[in-house]
């Protein structure tokens, strides 16, 4: 850690943005109009739990959910920061090792990304 305790710190970040996907998405199914609630709620309880953190960092949260229909698609995130306190996170869901995964009716993508005060 950083001599003043403020750098972006994944190890930390993925459990928060895995626990949120996980608690609002898996028993849900596509359903094109609640897509936009799901997202608020995705981007609002990971804003909440990076706050709980109480790091000096500025938080920027992106949510993108499509349906799992078997077309491809792709999502890309370009930081311009400080290597050293600064940081972003992609989480994508489902992931593999999850049982569910299969089943799973829509993909999430989360970015996280973190800024030093």
């Amino acid at each position: 850690m950083d001599d003043d305790g403020a750098f972006f710190d994944r190890e930390v970040i993925a459990p928060i943005a895995e626990s949120v996907v996980n608690a609002v998405l898996l028993k849900e199914t596509f359903v094109e109009s609640r897509t936009q609630l799901l997202q608020d709620q995705i981007c609002s309880k990971t804003m909440s739990e990076l706050s709980q953190l109480a790091m000096p960092m500025k938080w920027v949260v992106s949510c993108v959910i499509v349906q799992n229909n078997g077309a491809g698609w792709s999502n890309e995130v370009i930081t311009y920061c400080d290597r050293k306190n600064d940081g972003h996170l992609i989480y994508s869901w489902p992931t593999k090792k999850m049982k569910e995964a299969s089943t799973c009716h829509m993909n999430c993508v989360l970015t996280v990304a973190g800024f030093g005060l």
